[in-house]
C-alpha cells in the first residue's frame, strides 16, 4: 500500500509534464471545515485544511491536502474525552470556468490517522482512505477566490468501512 501512494504521486506529476499546454498555476486553500462521523450520535469536530493544487490544464488539478479534525469533551461519567482525525491525502479534481464561478468534483486519496484520549489513555492509528469532494471556487481577482466543498470520506480499517461527512470553505490564493 505504501508504493501505491507513490505510484499514484508520480502518475500525477507525470501527467502535469505530459501536457502540451498549461496554466503553470499553483491554487493555496486555507479553510476552516466540519468532519461529522456518521454513527448513531454524530459529533462535529471542527477543524481546519491546508491544500496546494496545481493547474494541469483549464479543466484538471492536482495536489496534496492536510487537515486536522478534533472532538473534546467532559462529563462526570467518563471524564475528559477528546478524538482527532487527521487527512493527509493527494487531490485531483476537475471543474470549468463559468466567468468567476467554477464547478469542481473532486477526488482525495490518502491516510487518515485517527486518535482518541480517555482518563489518561490515548491510542492512534494511520488508514488508508478517501473522499470524493463537490464543491466550487467563486474568483472575486485575479490573486483571490472563495471556496466551498462537501466530502464524503470513506475510511477503510479492520475490513470495514467507516463513513463521514465533511464540509470546508475558505480562501482560495493564486499564484
Amino acid at each position: 500500500m505504501k508504493h501505491l501512494k507513490y505510484l499514484l504521486l508520480t502518475a500525477f506529476i507525470s501527467l502535469a509534464f505530459l501536457q502540451e499546454e498549461s496554466q503553470a498555476q499553483l491554487y493555496l486553500n486555507t479553510d476552516a471545515g466540519i468532519y461529522i462521523p456518521k454513527s448513531e450520535d454524530p459529533q462535529v469536530h471542527p477543524g481546519f485544511l491546508l491544500e496546494a493544487r496545481y493547474a494541469v490544464n483549464e479543466y484538471f488539478r492536482v495536489g496534496t491536502n492536510f487537515g486536522y479534525y478534533f472532538y473534546n469533551e467532559s462529563n462526570n461519567l467518563i471524564g475528559t474525552y477528546s478524538a482527532f482525525t487527521m487527512p493527509i491525502t493527494i487531490v485531483a479534481e476537475v471543474g470549468y470556468d463559468m466567468l468567476e464561478f467554477r464547478p469542481i468534483l473532486g477526488v482525495n486519496f490518502g491516510m487518515y490517522r485517527q486518535g482518541a484520549t480517555a482518563q489518561n489513555i490515548s491510542s492512534s492509528k494511520a488508514y488508508w482512505g478517501m473522499a470524493i469532494a463537490p464543491g466550487f471556487e467563486y474568483k472575486l481577482s485575479e490573486t483571490i477566490a472563495l471556496n466551498a466543498n462537501f466530502k464524503f470520506h470513506n475510511i477503510f480499517y479492520n475490513n470495514n468501512t467507516y463513513k463521514a461527512f465533511g464540509f470546508n470553505a475558505g480562501a482560495t490564493f493564486l499564484f
